[in-house]
């Protein structure tokens, strides 16, 4: 299972999709998903309250559905001793 995960700040990856269009990005994400496979592909989500993160969420769920990805919701865990 492989997920397209935003794995720099959100705030870059809006910037990566003004300065590369929408349709790069989403050319990018259907070919990930030819190669891997539809069964093996996801769109993952994270909402932390994040204002980058409420810009990028909804072209993320355009993709998916362009492209008929499920969704992976996840959130950040961080644990200290």
């Amino acid at each position: 299972m492989f997920a397209l995960r935003v794995k720099v700040n959100y705030n870059s990856f809006y910037i990566f999709i003004v300065q590369n269009g929408f349709y790069f990005i989403l050319n990018q994400a259907h070919q990930l998903q030819d190669v891997l496979g539809r069964d093996n592909f996801f769109i993952e989500l994270q909402d932390h309250g994040l204002e980058d993160q409420r810009r990028v969420n909804p072209k993320l769920i355009e993709i998916a559905r362009e492209i008929g990805a499920p969704f992976l919701a996840t959130n950040d865990s961080h644990y200290t001793d």
